[in-house]
Parts: structure tokens; sequence; C-alpha cells
């Protein structure tokens, strides 16, 4: 059953300092704008991230080192899309949403997805979570997981409405986790999962799909990718093709954020990949983000 969780922790211990700094952007934005190497995040838009925390369970919550990271890391965004959480018990996004409250500062909300990939090897079984801090995004709804009539994902992808709480910029979120070995295939069965989308959300022209799409070298070429309808016209790709999401040696642009064009005008022009790690423990992904207007006025579409 779809969960909606909403926990506030008071704050463990005297803890003080100010909260961790914003990442910064590193590489030209793909619509030729270039985002400032000491980028601050303008106080009339949100920051969206997307992060792969890999195997995220019981056995990386018994790491306190490692949890301590990972709160660090949320509690940057206004909203953080999170793919791989495998707990056959279910309890691991209550206890994280705990931990990132036991902090100062806001308490941070949650909306979990099912279990997804259950026709699967219970390998491949995980939660999808969108993580959002309520002074900054309103949740819009419960979510949902794709239907996915033509069996085209392993594991569907979570679909969420939010808006920003000061602003009129309302979206869509569809968070994905592909199979590796099916990354073309999945990537491009997205397009299929947005038009579902546009017909659940009928007043809506803001969709947004991120996640951990493989995307790139042994899984995907750029001539593969641009074959899709994925990359035509009405997709802006936030995360370009020669970006760096991975902590192995390889440069691989497997994370990525790509927004409908209806997006454009709301998009603010910066994106990053947040280095905030190098330990493997945490996980082999970085977080990638972009940054939307809150409030636009009549936008041209």
């Amino acid at each position: 059953m779809v969960r909606h969780v909403a926990i506030a922790v008071v704050a463990l211990g005297v803890l003080t300092g100010c909260p961790p700094p914003r990442p910064s952007s590193e590489v030209p934005h793909p619509w030729g704008a270039k985002a400032s190497a000491a980028h601050e995040l303008p106080t009339d838009t949100i920051r969206i991230a997307s992060f792969n925390i890999r195997v995220f369970g019981k056995a990386k919550r018994r790491k306190p080192e490692v949890m301590a990271i990972l709160v660090d890391v949320v509690r940057k965004y206004d909203l953080v899309a999170i793919q791989e959480i495998k707990d056959a018990s279910g309890d691991t996004p209550s206890a994280f949403l705990a931990a990132i409250n036991a902090r100062p500062g806001p308490d941070y909300a949650m909306v979990v997805s099912p279990r997804t990939g259950v026709t699967a090897s219970s390998s491949s079984q995980e939660q999808y979570a969108y993580v959002y801090n309520p002074d900054t995004v309103v949740s819009l709804d419960a979510g949902a997981l794709y239907p996915d009539p033509s069996d085209a994902f392993v594991r569907e992808p979570w679909v969420a409405r939010f808006k920003a709480a000061d602003g009129n910029f309302s979206f869509v979120l569809l968070d994905i986790h592909t199979r590796p070995d099916a990354a073309v295939a999945e990537v491009g069965a997205l397009h299929d999962a947005i038009a579902w989308a546009r017909i659940r959300y009928a007043d809506e022209d803001d969709f947004i799909a991120l996640g951990d799409y493989n995307a790139s070298c042994r899984y995907a070429t750029v001539a593969q990718l641009d074959a899709l309808e994925l990359r035509g016209a009405d997709y802006t790709w936030l995360v370009p093709d020669d970006a760096d999401t991975n902590l192995a040696p390889s440069t691989c642009a497997y994370d990525r954020i790509v927004a409908t064009s209806a997006t454009r005008s709301d998009y603010a022009a910066a994106w990053g990949v947040d280095r905030a790690f190098t330990d493997e423990a945490v996980s082999d992904h970085w977080p990638v983000w972009a940054d939307f207007f809150t409030h636009r006025d009549a936008p041209p579409r």
C-alpha cells in the first residue's frame, strides 16, 4: 500500500552549526547558459535532486558514519528523488526520515512507493522515495506506480505531483531506476510513462523524469539515446551525456534529469553533480541536481 510518511523527530543531543552548503555546478548548461562555479541558490528557486543510494537497507543503516553523510546530502536540497531502497521489511524509509529530522532545521517529509519489481527476482525489488522540505515544497498527492501495460520496466517509474510552497510552479516527477542491461529500452519507454502521466495529471504541463537511467558507457551509447523519442524536441536533458555521475574511474552519465519542453521556462539554467563524498560505502553514484523557478508570470510555452 502507498504510504505518505511525514514524521517529525525531536533533535537528539546538542548540535550546533549551519546546514551544509549547496553543491556547486561544474559544467555548461546544455541550453547555452552556464552555471557559475560558485552557484548560490536564488531565493526564487527550488533545487531538485536525484540520488541512487546503492543497496539502501538495514546494513547501510547500521553504519552511523554513512548515515550521517546521507543525511548531510539530503538536507542540502528542497526535494530529493531516491532510488534503490532495498529492504523487504519496509523500515528503511521511515528510519531514514527519522535520521534526517534528528538534525536541526526544518522537518522533512517523504512520499514512498510500494515495492516495485515484484514480478522479477527478489534482488530486483526496490522502493523509490521523494524526500522534501515542506517549507519550500508541497506534496499534492500520494503518488502512483506507472501501470506499465507493455511490461517495459523491471521497476516501474514512481510518479507524484508537487508544487513550490511559495510560488505557482507545480510539477510531476517520475523517478526511475532502469535495469542496466535494458537501459536503452527502459529509457525509451519513459516517453510512454510521461504520456500516461499527462493523462493522469491533465491540468499539469511540467513533467520531470529523473533517476538512475544507466544511460551511458557500456549500457547506452549516444547514438542509441539519440534514436529515442525521449531525445526529441519535447524534452530537455538537463544533465548532458558528458557528465560524470559515478565514483568509478570511468566518466559515465548514468544519472539524469529530463524535463518536458513546457518546463524550459521554469528551469533556472543551473544543474550540477554533487561530489559530496568519495567513499563507495555511501553510494557508487553522486547526486545530480537542477534548479527551477518557483514563480513565473504567464511563462511562454
